[in-house]
């Protein structure tokens, strides 16, 4: 691959030049924009880094000129901007950039590939006792237009440098790197996806995904878009560069519409998006149907799609000798119509029921109220039904409050296995007529009550 990188300040240049040449990139450099331009044309790379501030043009003004070579029409431009500086998007868009970098996430970025680089060629050099060397050390560098993917893993499989493990050996799935900034939903996704048989890096920025990326050769990649050192987009262009990554499959997700929006109308090749929250199953039915080894999204296992069919639910409901004088119950749901049906419901019951909004706020009004019982959507806003379970069971004062994930459709068998797995008392669907929430509801009322029954013998 051909990269031209058009910058006055030629020791950035020269350290990224290095770097990238390390990875087998054929690499120019130009310190001006009209020097840039000459060597676009006769060059033609597949990428062109140009700063914006430049002695003789603007970055802006050496995008829109190279734009109209009829040689550079698949060429990607990304800007590189001071890091104090915002710089305008739509001024970018409109002269052809797709995205943009600081000189401090470049600076960052082209270190991480100097010091992998020389961290990957020590391993050669001086393996571990055990390693297997006999295929060396292979990276190679692939056209935007090729679709074969040869990469040879560093080390024994699921190490760094043949000590630090990446992944587990005793699962045999394909290998996903989670990139999340955030550390709940980063260990729920984990969890859910090793539950699943996959294997599972995870990353809490762009500058670790990219380590993992180079030295574990991941088969798929999750990506929030939101990320605290680049945009999920700069990130997914950095990867399609690297060896192997362009023919990995790009997953972005984010809670943000206007996030996936623009990742959907970029060009950083991005293959799927997931709005979040979402179940467990639709990520699972995801990852599933883009994994390269499948043929079809039709040939999903049926435990991701299919749905249980309600059991145990008795003919006749009543909390009549199983209720808690002032039993409190804390709702968690943001759709205002489900939650006026379901507040109404245990309303009747009796019950002293609170409202919020979203999952941190459940947190925090559980630790304050200590309610008997949580009722939560399993796709609420903030903390998910799924993370809101994994923080409650983490804080000792909260981990005996009975929590039930209550979606209001069908209920799907992994979701309901997951939850009570995360350690939910039950997940339990509001459809039709609240019985199968009522059912688990008395259950769970009579368990406690036995509790404490027990806890005052003698």
């Amino acid at each position: 691959m051909r990269i031209l990188i058009i910058d006055d300040q030629s020791p950035n240049a020269n350290h990224l030049k290095m770097a990238l040449e390390m990875w087998g990139f054929e690499v120019q450099v130009a310190t001006t924009g009209e020097l840039g331009v000459r060597i676009a044309g006769q060059f033609h790379p597949s990428l062109v880094l140009c700063h914006l501030a430049l002695p003789d043009m603007d970055g802006y003004a050496v995008a829109r000129t190279l734009r109209r070579h009829s040689a550079l029409i698949q060429t990607r431009f990304v800007a590189v901007t001071a890091s104090d500086s915002e710089p305008d998007s739509s001024a970018l868009k409109a002269a052809g950039f797709e995205t943009s970098l600081s000189d401090d996430q470049l600076y960052h970025m082209t270190a991480a590939l100097r010091q992998e680089r020389k961290a990957a060629d020590d391993d050669l050099a001086h393996p571990f006792v055990g390693q297997d060397t006999s295929q060396g050390f292979a990276f190679p560098v692939q056209d935007p237009h090729q679709d074969d993917r040869t990469t040879q893993a560093i080390g024994s499989p699921g190490t760094v440098g043949g000590d630090a493990k990446l992944t587990n050996p005793k699962r045999k799935g394909a290998s996903i790197l989670v990139v999340e900034p955030h550390a709940t939903s980063r260990a729920t996704l984990q969890w859910i996806l090793e539950r699943e048989g996959y294997q599972v890096l995870v990353s809490e920025n762009g500058l670790t995904a990219l380590k993992l990326f180079i030295r574990a050769a991941p088969q798929i990649v999750l990506q929030n878009l939101l990320l605290p050192d680049i945009d999920g987009c700069g990130l997914a262009h950095w990867l399609r560069l690297l060896p192997g990554g362009n023919t990995v499959p790009l997953l972005a997700m984010s809670n943000k519409p206007t996030l996936l929006n623009q990742a959907r109308s970029s060009t950083a090749r991005l293959d799927r998006f997931l709005s979040r929250p979402c179940l467990p199953s639709y990520i699972l039915q995801t990852i599933h149907g883009i994994l390269p080894a499948r043929g079809s999204d039709a040939d999903y296992p049926p435990h991701l799609w299919k749905t249980r069919t309600p059991s145990n639910i008795i003919s006749t409901i009543s909390f009549e000798g199983h209720r808690w004088p002032g039993a409190r119950i804390l709702v968690v749901e943001s759709n205002n119509f489900q939650c006026h049906e379901l507040i109404s419901h245990l309303v009747e019951w009796g019950f002293d029921v609170s409202l919020v909004r979203d999952g941190e706020e459940a947190l925090y009004h559980a630790q304050v109220r200590r309610p008997d019982i949580v009722i939560i959507d399993p796709i609420v806003p903030g903390l998910d039904g799924f993370e809101f379970c994994y923080e409650m069971k983490k804080n000792q004062l909260l981990a005996s409050t009975a929590v039930i994930l209550s979606p209001a459709g069908a209920v799907t068998e992994v979701d309901a296995a997951l939850a009570q797995e995360m350690g939910a008392v039950g997940y339990a669907s509001r459809a039709p007529d609240f019985r199968e929430l009522d059912a688990l509801l008395q259950t769970t009322f009579a368990k406690s009550q036995a509790a404490l029954r027990s806890q005052k013998l003698p």
